[in-house]
């Protein structure tokens, strides 16, 4: 098989087993399900399950894994004049959409990623990676000096953990409330901690 065909299958596989996994999350809870019964609708064996997912959690997060390369190109399209936390605020306020498009799903995705122990590590995990990859978009709208990439990392680290935040308060309000004043609410609140000491 040739080596592009390969990977657009490896790709596949992978998507398949996070959607059967998700449906599966939501419907029996993470802890009731296993890996078998995730890849044997799906014809894959346990073996093929370990070559793409080194644990059941990971399941969970393709989706935030496959929004990092549009959020990058978000936060790098951002117009010149704002700073860096405008633009990385900018770019995680793209994602708001997605909350549009299926609010339930959302509903359901925080409260599963919410109450499962093993989820919560893993979230934070992957608000790590966001933080690295905005902050290396955004270094270049900082003054030269020893401590730039130090400053885009806390940068982008504060704008993902307040917009995560905001999330969380929006899905604790029952999630009917108004998440873009939310949101907003909390990046502004963010972006002014370092004012307000």
């Amino acid at each position: 098989m040739p080596e592009g065909l390969r990977e657009r299958r490896k790709e596949e596989i992978r998507q398949e087993l996070s959607k059967a996994a998700i449906r599966l999350f939501l419907e029996k809870g993470f802890e009731a399900t296993t890996i078998d019964e995730i890849v044997a609708p799906l014809g894959v064996s346990r073996r093929t399950f370990f070559r793409h997912f080194p644990m059941k959690e990971d399941l969970v997060f393709v989706w935030y894994e496959d929004l990092t390369e549009g959020l990058v190109a978000e936060c790098a399209a951002r117009p010149a004049s704002e700073t860096a936390y405008q633009a990385v605020c900018g770019a995680l306020r793209s994602l708001l959409h997605l909350y549009d498009v299926d609010p339930l799903w959302s509903k359901r995705m925080m409260k599963l990623t919410g109450e499962t122990p093993g989820l919560i590590g893993k979230s934070l995990e992957k608000r790590v990676m966001w933080e690295r990859a905005l902050a290396a978009v955004v270094v270049d709208r900082l003054q030269e000096g020893p401590m730039r990439d130090h400053y885009a990392r806390i940068i982008a680290g504060t704008a993902v953990n307040a917009f995560a935040v905001a999330a969380e308060a929006w899905f604790a309000e029952g999630a009917n409330g108004d998440l873009r004043a939310i949101v907003d609410a909390s990046l502004a609140c963010a972006g002014a901690v370092g004012t307000a000491v």
